[in-house]
């Protein structure tokens, strides 16, 4: 079984990790992403996969929001959902 939650998000992470892979489909706007250290910057149409353990942040630039869809693949939650696998759906709007 699949279990998803899905949330909205206006929060400007600072750098992070997570212990899981994550996978962002940026539907709108401008932003400027760093990843282990390095800067790039991506918009509308690009997806970004981050690895397990890669320290990442990310800002809008730009005009417009920032829109994306941020895909949390979590296997280490499964413990807590009863050896479901979890994904998390988390659709960001930024504004700088």
């Amino acid at each position: 079984m699949l279990v998803a939650r899905i949330s909205l998000s206006e929060l400007r992470p600072g750098p992070h990790r997570h212990p899981y892979d994550e996978i962002q489909f940026i539907r709108e706007g401008r932003g400027v992403w760093t990843v282990n250290g390095k800067t790039f910057e991506g918009g509308a149409g690009d997806i970004f996969v981050i690895k397990a353990g890669e320290v990442h942040s990310f800002k809008a630039v730009g005009d417009s929001p920032l829109v994306q869809l941020d895909v949390h693949l979590s296997p280490a939650s499964s413990k807590r959902t009863s050896n479901r696998s979890l994904i998390t759906l988390a659709i960001t709007r930024l504004s700088h």
